[in-house]
């Protein structure tokens, strides 16, 4: 979007961000390129900072207003690099601003920036969207369920995702997992393993099976030069008749039951995405009516009250005090736990899930 009420200016901006790849809509008036704004969602947006109608501060207040528009970048055109009118145009919310005359490769490197940015924003936003838990997290067939996803502070985006969602026979399946990093990169990879995970348990039951096929998934991806991100999981199935569960971990902490004194001995298997071919013990027991379970990523284990054994010298004392409490709440009492109000203990990314059988079968 280009706002230039001097016809040669506009002449020149429009051939040159057209010879960089772009579409260019230009104007002459302040009026017209805001709205024009709000219909297009544009890219980049280039305004005079004196025109016709709105000035090019007074647009970029208005798209400042406008949450569809409020995270587009904005550069100004302006014969000052200082004083009143460019300050004006900074405080309005301005991305930068570039002095008439300006130079074409000076300018073309500042709109590639800005244009990337922005469509970084966008695509973050559009992750967060995809692992965000009101969607990811819901009750079913009398399995409750809650959760907590807190990306490292600091991180544009997390790498844990989290989900619950019908199997087979009327039986519940819980995913908790991490992607090594943090960022968009790690994001977008929790995004689709947990797509995949998710995708693949309408067809199955086996917590093992289900890891199988995700792993096989993600080994088939092209990881570049780095190599693959660690991604660990574990896969809860719950029967809500029988009241019988079994799970599966890749790389991760086993479910921690609240009613077992002495937690059940739990094999795992190899971190996704590792070998093509890897094999997931699956574990079973018995729940009691109303048990809970957590399942938790290692963030937990990270935080600054944690340690190697969490869940046999800090969990069980936080459970216990929050015995009775609704799920919320208890998720509430155990982060209060392990971290600080500033946030300033907590080292990773932080996903917990906490799960609560049928109360009778």
């Amino acid at each position: 979007m280009v706002a230039e009420d001097d016809v040669d200016i506009r002449t020149l901006l429009n051939t040159a961000l057209e010879s960089w790849g772009y579409d260019v809509l230009s104007v002459a008036q302040g009026d017209e390129a805001l709205s024009a704004i709000r219909e297009l969602l544009p890219d980049i947006a280039l305004l005079d900072i004196n025109m016709p109608g709105l000035s090019g501060p007074m647009v970029i207040e208005g798209m400042r207003r406008d949450h569809a528009t409020k995270d587009i970048p904005a550069m100004l055109i302006t014969a000052e690099t200082a004083g009143p009118k460019a300050q004006s145009g900074l405080a309005a919310g301005a991305d930068d601003y570039v002095r008439k005359p300006f130079h074409l490769g000076e300018l073309k490197e500042r709109v590639l920036g800005l244009t990337a940015r922005g469509r970084d924003l966008r695509d973050l936003t559009s992750l967060q969207q995809a692992v965000s838990l009101p969607d990811a997290i819901r009750s079913l067939n009398g399995v409750q369920a809650v959760g907590v996803d807190r990306p490292v502070p600091g991180a544009l985006a997390g790498g844990d995702f989290m989900a619950v969602t019908a199997s087979p026979g009327g039986q519940v399946t819980a995913i908790v997992g991490d992607v090594e990093g943090h960022g968009m990169e790690a994001a977008s990879l929790a995004a689709f393993a947990r797509a995949v995970l998710a995708t693949n348990a309408a067809f199955t039951d086996q917590p093992g099976l289900l890891l199988s096929l995700a792993n096989w998934t993600l080994a088939q991806r092209d990881h570049g030069s780095e190599g693959p991100r660690m991604v660990t999981a574990t896969v809860v199935v719950i029967d809500p008749r029988s009241l019988r569960v079994r799970w599966a971990s890749a790389g991760q902490q086993p479910p921690l039951f609240f009613t077992d004194a002495d937690q059940p001995a739990s094999a795992s298997g190899l971190p996704l995405g590792v070998e093509a071919q890897s094999y997931f013990p699956m574990n079973e027991k018995p729940m009691a009516p109303g048990e809970r379970v957590l399942l938790f990523t290692d963030g937990l284990m990270r935080a600054a009250l944690g340690s190697s054994d969490v869940t046999e010298s800090v969990l069980p004392h936080v459970i216990a005090a929050s015995e009775g409490l609704p799920l919320a709440d208890v998720l509430d009492s155990i982060v209060e736990a392990f971290h600080a109000p500033d946030d300033t203990s907590q080292q990773d990314d932080l996903g917990l899930l906490l799960l609560e059988a049928p109360s009778a079968l």
